[in-house]
């Protein structure tokens, strides 16, 4: 799932704004000192100095612009699991977290920070859903779920534009929703059709004027279900009737959200204006009850370079750059003193999984020995200020999912846990030599071509070198890096992003061997069953049954099915 606090910053003030945007810095590091060392420890979420925000108590004003960036080029696919920013403000979900919740310029309940990605029920407050409810049948083992549509909403209009005027602002309907749902699950293009095979055939079936029914087996309930409810934006069927895959394109795009896209130059710019009919209030403050958005334009300037982006920061060309590590806020903060600096999301380089179906990474031994060769603690010194947390994968410490959390100052974490964390070279050759390496081996990682990422496994690669084990890099573009993982085409290592806690009880980093996210390959009865275990739990104690999976956690971990890399905060300023 993606962090979609986008609408309560607009809403109460740019302080308050929270966009993810992953910024990485480009600078090359040479590999940190190699000491043997205590284990590592799980380090603080971050030293980001905080920011009370002190509510000024004058009911906000409307009109101004504000100027954001984008790192890349944006994928438009109104179809895909995760949306671009620009998408993100012109149409909605059926649910989506409360901000309320959060800091909302200080009026909040600072519950959360929102700079994290979280989908947990109870926290969820409705969007074009009035309500969501779901009952179990026990004898059919399955589990219906209700969507009442709020009624009153209404397409935002641009008269200049032919997609919005072909929806002509009309209401939003029942039939809307049920065609965007099933498209969700049926629709050979969509994202989730594509990875998740089981829930192709779903279909959602409206229940009376206002009502959707969405009856799924109950195992498959809880993920499938959360899935098409926080992922699947609606939008008129009229307008995808007419332009088909060309209705994700930003100059066809008609939603409900608080913001109409007006223009897009590739490689330059995407400009949006305020939708004057947007039908959300202001649920909090002096300006309760108030129509949003109160800023009437937003520019996202499109800038890949980092150097450029700061320079546009420095020089008030942007309101807001998000994604300095430690050092480079700390920098930051130096050169432009009268900066707010603020919280943003965490971020670590990806993991690296290590295909545990294949030699010789199907010998636990030589996983754990690489586990050992890599020296944490000195890593995250050197480049993030020792601040991050080692321990990230198959999950980090969130807001929100601390129970599925197991650190390694946890006194249940098994002390051959703890002995992986520890760098220890003479113990890295041991095993190697156990497992039939004694002169070391040699190996390969397939990675993306990103500064950041290839300093990181430069680092890496030195490390290793000192037990034996040659390391080559394999560089993909970017692009290139989704497909390997479809197609499972890598033999060894493959350094590849991960799915975040919010999209657990799915637990997809590794389960079900035919998921591309599984990039480890695990197929373990164990994992299967406390997996499945902990998703139907879910169903009726969502939160008790994170237990479950912190149980496993003592087993994932030991078997060493992938590397991390630290978790480290970073700040937007």
């Amino acid at each position: 799932m993606v962090n979609r606090r986008i609408l309560c910053g607009i809403a109460v003030s740019i302080m308050a704004l929270s966009l993810v945007i992953t910024a990485c810095g480009g600078q090359t590091t040479a590999p940190p000192a190699q000491t043997t060392q205590a284990p590592a420890t799980t380090a603080p979420t971050g030293t980001v100095p905080p920011v009370t925000v002190t509510p000024s108590g004058e009911k906000p004003l409307y009109g101004g612009t504000i100027n954001r960036v984008l790192i890349a080029e944006p994928t438009w696919d109104l179809l895909g699991l995760g949306k671009n920013l620009a998408h993100l403000q012109s149409h909605e979900y059926l649910w989506d977290g409360d901000w309320t919740k959060g800091p909302a310029g200080g009026y909040g309940a600072k519950q959360f920070t929102w700079t994290e990605s979280v989908n947990i029920p109870d926290l969820n407050v409705r969007m074009l859903a009035e309500s969501i409810d779901w009952t179990v049948d026990s004898a059919t083992q399955t589990v219906t779920t209700k969507i009442v549509v709020r009624q009153g909403i209404h397409y935002a209009l641009d008269r200049n534009n032919e997609a919005s005027r072909l929806a002509n602002g009309r209401e939003v309907t029942a039939d809307d929703v049920l065609f965007a749902m099933n498209e969700f699950h049926s629709n050979p293009d969509s994202m989730n059709y594509k990875l998740f095979p089981t829930t192709r055939a779903i279909k959602a079936v409206k229940t009376g004027p206002w009502e959707i029914q969405l009856t799924l087996p109950f195992k498959e309930h809880l993920a499938a279900t959360m899935r098409v409810i926080g992922l699947a934006i609606i939008y008129p069927p009229e307008v995808y009737a007419k332009y088909k895959a060309a209705f994700s394109d930003p100059k066809n795009a008609v939603g409900t959200g608080p913001y109409m896209i007006t223009d897009y130059v590739v490689g330059s710019m995407i400009s949006l204006k305020r939708n004057p009919n947007y039908w959300m209030k202001d649920p909090i403050g002096p300006g309760k009850g108030s129509q949003l958005p109160y800023i009437e334009n937003v520019k996202y300037y499109i800038i890949p370079d980092i150097s450029t982006r700061e320079a546009a920061l420095r020089t008030a060309k942007l309101d807001q750059l998000t994604g300095f590590t430690p050092e480079d806020g700390d920098a930051m903060a130096k050169q432009v003193p009268v900066l707010v600096r603020a919280p943003a999301s965490t971020f670590n380089i990806a993991p690296a999984y290590m295909r545990t179906d294949l030699k010789p990474y199907s010998d636990v031994k030589v996983r754990r020995a690489l586990m050992m060769a890599t020296d944490f603690n000195a890593i995250n010194n050197s480049l993030y200020q020792g601040t991050g947390q080692i321990l990230s994968w198959p999950t980090w410490k969130a807001d929100g999912y601390e129970d599925i959390y197991l650190g390694l100052d946890d006194p249940e974490m098994p002390a051959s846990v703890k002995e992986l964390y520890t760098y220890n070279p003479e113990k890295a050759k041991q095993l190697l030599a156990e497992a039939g390496y004694p002169n070391g081996l040699k190996t390969s990682i397939v990675l993306t071509n990103a500064t950041t990422t290839v300093d990181y496994y430069s680092v890496v690669k030195a490390q290793w070198a000192l037990v034996g084990v040659d390391l080559t890099l394999e560089l993909k573009d970017p692009g290139q890096i989704v497909p390997i993982a479809f197609a499972a085409s890598y033999k060894e290592l493959f350094a590849l992003f991960y799915a975040p806690p919010s999209t657990w009880p799915e637990q997809a980093n590794y389960s079900n061997i035919s998921n591309w996210v599984n990039a480890a390959k695990v197929n373990d009865p164990y994992v299967n069953e406390m997996v499945e275990k902990a998703q139907s739990g879910a169903v009726t104690d969502f939160n008790g049954s994170m237990k479950i999976t912190k149980e496993l956690m003592k087993y994932l971990l030991d078997q060493a099915y992938a590397i991390p890399t630290p978790r480290y905060p970073q700040s937007t300023m």
